[in-house]
């Protein structure tokens, strides 16, 4: 801010009559036909320019009570969309998004993943490149392991996985896989055993499908069919999915108009009580003109969903269900801005509180459920040094039960990342050891497994010939 911006403000703050000769306001000692008006304006400019330039040395303004400062931890050049954020089993933060080079030739995609140990964050690392890399979902299970996917060539999800301890290094990462054609937005989960499940919208107007592994990654079970869409003109996207702690799985996700995939029809819930093999009927908890629904759950009976409205409907939503999503309450507005930016993230705390992150008016907002009512939306971008330009697409994570971490792109080319500590209990991320007997270990290994099989195989035949040699040898005369 320059000198002129300055003495502007000086004017304004010590200006209080009104002249009518001229076309500010002005007082005894600002008019420009008062005693020592001139002395006194160049002083008052004087003084308010070197505090404004005191002040731009520092930080304008402190973040929002409690909250970090913004970081920026990643700058580019390309687009950036879609930032997932997860917390490993040894409580550090992960956090991927997706990069678009269009500039490049031919243009190209790739998912870009870097880690938080408490300390600093590693460089990026980036895998799955090539001309499309959308989507990514990321998963750490208790095993030590993070499972990753994304849309890929061909409208096809990709699949990858590493050791967390090794994650940092592109060559730790497993050989890709493809596993089924997909409209776009999949998510994958990992339960307190680690096994992992995946929901995602099957391709064009083929509905919501699930998958599961139970052994980490390394077969998948046939894909089951959640829902179809309310007709053959509606496409699904944005599959989001929750597992109780009595493994009730819970879908929700997004109609689009099929083939144009916009305007949005309506989002829907859908559960299982059976591990996914069979599905409630699905339940619209909102109809046309709303979409990006995100799900939390707070026990077995306590689920809370939330969603946007498009640009003309506007919004943020919620409604919650008490017995397990048999029943909802009916729909509330949170408040009346924003459009379609990302599903709005829920989260819940270990003291049971619910936390909501959403975007709009370039700007990231946070409000929490007390189990009653929700708090008044929270600024926690605003008046702080958070960069510029459009901020959209949050995501956030609990981080051990007391500490909420939040990220969100900025203008496209940035990555930020701002946290919270939350009253609430401290619960270390549980940690579970694969024996080598069992069935994750096996099957994740089993080709080194089947070659040391075989060399054991060859070294005992060799063994056992060379004995019997030696027998036949030493009867010899």
């Amino acid at each position: 801010m320059g000198f002129a911006s300055y003495l502007a403000q000086c004017r304004l703050l010590s200006c209080s009559c009104n002249d009518p000769h001229e076309n500010r306001s002005s007082s005894s000692l600002c008019c420009p036909h008062r005693r020592h008006d001139r002395v006194f304006v160049v002083a008052c400019s004087v003084a308010v320019w070197l505090l404004g330039a005191a002040l731009l040395a520092k930080p304008a303004a402190l973040a929002a009570p409690g909250w970090s400062a913004p970081a920026r931890l990643f700058e580019t050049t390309s687009d950036i969309y879609e930032p997932v954020i997860v917390v490993d089993a040894s409580a550090a933060l992960r956090l991927a998004w997706s990069m678009h080079d269009e500039r490049s030739t031919p243009p190209s995609q790739q998912i870009c993943i870097t880690r938080f140990d408490g300390s600093s964050w590693s460089v990026p690392i980036a895998l799955g490149a090539g001309p499309t890399a959308n989507a990514p979902s990321l998963a750490a299970d208790p095993f030590g392991d993070l499972h990753l996917v994304w849309h890929g060539l061909m409208a096809r999800l990709q699949y990858t996985w590493a050791s967390a301890a090794d994650s940092t290094n592109t060559a730790a990462w497993a050989r890709q896989v493809a596993l089924t054609e997909s409209n776009m937005r999949a998510q994958v989960l990992a339960d307190a055993d680690g096994g992992l499940h995946l929901a995602y919208p099957a391709r064009d107007a083929g509905g919501v499908m699930y998958r599961a592994s139970t052994d980490g990654g390394a077969s998948w079970s046939e894909p089951r069919l959640v829902a179809s869409t309310t007709g053959p003109h509606a496409a699904a996207d944005f599959t989001r999915i929750a597992i109780s702690p009595q493994r009730t799985l819970h879908v929700v996700w997004t109609e689009f108009e099929f083939p144009q995939a916009w305007p949005p029809r309506g989002v829907f819930h859908a559960r299982s009580t059976d591990g996914g093999r069979t599905w409630s009927s699905p339940t619209e908890l909102a109809g046309k003109g709303f979409d990006q629904v995100s799900i939390a759950l707070v026990d077995d009976q306590t689920i809370h969903v939330a969603w946007n409205g498009m640009a003309s409907v506007w919004g943020r939503y919620h409604r919650w269900s008490s017995d397990g999503g048999a029943t909802w309450s009916a729909g509330k507005q949170l408040f009346s801005a924003g459009g379609t930016e990302g599903p709005p993230p829920l989260l819940v705390d270990a003291a049971r509180r619910v936390h909501l992150i959403t975007t709009y008016d370039s700007s990231a907002w946070h409000m929490v459920w007390d189990g009653a009512v929700w708090s008044p939306p929270e600024c926690i971008s605003c008046g702080v040094d958070a960069g510029s330009g459009l901020l959209e697409e949050p995501t956030a994570v609990i981080r051990e039960g007391d500490q909420l971490h939040v990220a969100f792109w900025r203008a496209r080319h940035q990555v930020w990342h701002m946290a919270l500590p939350l009253d609430a209990p401290h619960r270390p991320s549980p940690v579970r050891v694969a024996g080598w007997w069992s069935e994750r270990t096996w099957r994740r290994h089993a080709g080194g497994l089947r070659t040391l099989l075989a060399i054991g195989a060859v070294l005992g035949l060799a063994a056992t010939w060379a004995v019997r040699r030696r027998r036949r040898d030493g009867g010899q005369p």
